[in-house]
């Protein structure tokens, strides 16, 4: 499976009616391209608070090994430091023209571009440009400024984080145009100390484990995607407001690791633990109902680890979450 290779970044910046708004550039290629050829682009667009959101998404993305660096993995507070370095150096962005090319006939997910058509001409009509929503939705392209409409392109542009179908930050065409460094154009320094949640783990089978973390819950699947979930449930709040993006990210994963390496130590204690099964699976798509009747059929509502094993059903239970939760047991295991 291949990887985005990520090369070098830089930050361009501008301020609109006294607030400042950042264009974030990264050179990328992909590794099972080839040649490989590093293609310089946008990847997000908006004040610090919404740029920022993109940044600790892509953190949580290098856990996997899906965006990495040309020697190997990123660390995900590795890939954070690279970014702050760039705001750090963040540089004049340029007016310029911009072309929003209509694709609503030419995608390769019609559904999705349908959505994202609704997504533009929404927030063309609302900065009063109906006709060229109108042309928009015939299929015609749309023609904008940097400064003019930038208050347009934040509302149509993605920072990754889910929600409405906007368009990647990539389609609007804005080009690095990068001018002087300005220090004004720094995001604002924040100086504070984010708690770490506490955590404590249990190995489940194979590569997988069970991560109870104080205040958030379980998170459960191999080491990776537990790390992933940690980064995307703390970090951009621990950034934001205290900027201590980095050393949080540093700490939760050496606070995983720690609790990984006990659960490991202690796996022969993991069979003590207990999974508890939701009476409602309404929810649930029909590939997952007919496992969470047969675990319900053969297992019960509530049954320990040990016996999903003795029945070869732990895949099954762990697959139905949310319809299936693990009960963080009373014990020495979680001492």
């Amino acid at each position: 499976m291949g990887a985005t290779v990520a090369v070098s970044r830089r930050v361009g910046a501008f301020n609109s009616r006294g607030e400042i708004i950042y264009a974030l550039f990264e050179s990328t290629y992909e590794s099972n391209v080839h040649p490989h050829t590093a293609h310089e682009s946008i990847v997000a667009f908006g004040n610090f608070a919404e740029v920022l959101r993109w940044v600790v998404i892509a953190c949580g993305v290098t856990c996997g090994g899906m965006l990495r660096s040309r020697g190997g993995d990123f660390t995900p507070h590795g890939y954070f430091g690279l970014w702050m370095k760039a705001f750090d150096d963040a540089r004049e962005l340029l007016d310029q023209p911009l072309h929003i090319r209509a694709r609503l006939n030419q995608a390769f997910e019609p559904g999705r571009e349908i959505e994202r058509t609704a997504v533009v001409c929404r927030g063309l009509r609302a900065c009063g440009m109906s006709e060229q929503a109108d042309a928009y939705e015939r299929g015609e392209d749309v023609d904008l400024r940097l400064y003019r409409d930038t208050d347009l392109l934040r509302a149509i542009l993605s920072t990754g984080s889910g929600g409405e179908a906007k368009l990647p930050a990539w389609r609007s065409g804005i080009d690095p145009l990068l001018g002087d460094f300005d220090a004004r154009l720094n995001p604002t320094a924040r100086s504070g100390a984010s708690p770490i949640p506490g955590m404590a783990a249990c190995w489940v089978d194979g590569e997988n484990y069970v991560a109870f973390v104080d205040g958030l819950g379980q998170f459960y699947g191999w080491r990776y995607a537990i790390m992933e979930s940690l980064v995307n449930a703390i970090v951009y709040d621990a950034h934001l407001i205290n900027g201590d993006g980095y050393r949080v990210l540093n700490a939760l994963g050496t606070a995983l690791d720690r609790a990984l390496e006990q659960a490991r130590e202690r796996s022969a204690e993991s069979g003590d633990l207990e999974i508890e099964v939701s009476a409602q699976c309404d929810e649930l798509p029909a590939w997952k109902r007919s496992r969470y009747d047969s675990v319900a059929e053969r297992l019960g509502r509530r049954f320990t680890l040990r016996e999903a094993r003795s029945a070869g059903l732990v895949l099954d239970a762990c697959s139905i979450r949310p319809a299936a939760r693990f009960i963080r047991p009373r014990s020495t295991l979680f001492a």
